[in-house]
């Protein structure tokens, strides 16, 4: 399971030219590091990787973030209480309603359903394309395509 959180709520005090305040990097980092020690400890279950291959838990981009987990119950309300935490100990939020999350689309409904209240976000098709590169590499099929 991929989810893709929204942080630009976290910027968006921010205007351009003015200086990058230490207190948000500060945040950053907590957020960042925090999804990686969670991963590590194995508090928020891994993306299934092939053996040998590296563990990515998360991606980061200026105010996006991707988690990649394997999308069970405790994993998401792991997830969920760590990114609850962050936005009280920062007193930043995170906007739920433009983040979302993506599973295999043969996953039964009932299932993303679940998923979807426990995490408080929406299911979304894969985006084929993140910041012009392609998230999905292989065989692209029709229904990528529909909205």
């Amino acid at each position: 399971m991929v989810i893709l959180l929204d942080s630009s709520s976290l910027l968006g005090a921010l205007s351009k030219g003015t200086p990058f305040p230490y207190s948000l990097y500060y945040a950053a980092e907590f957020l960042l590091r925090g999804l990686d020690k969670k991963s590590k400890d194995n508090i928020i279950k891994p993306f299934t990787h092939p053996t040998g291959s590296s563990i990515i838990s998360h991606l980061s981009y200026y105010d996006d973030i991707i988690i990649f987990t394997n999308g069970n119950k405790r994993s998401c309300q792991k997830l969920m209480d760590f990114l609850h935490s962050y936005e009280d100990l920062s007193g930043q939020k995170i906007n739920m309603q433009k983040s979302s999350f993506t599973m295999d689309t043969k996953t039964h409904i009932n299932r993303r359903n679940a998923i979807s209240s426990y995490l408080g976000m929406q299911f979304k098709l894969l985006r084929l394309k993140y910041l012009v590169r392609p998230l999905y590499n292989g065989r692209l099929k029709f229904y990528y395509f529909t909205n």
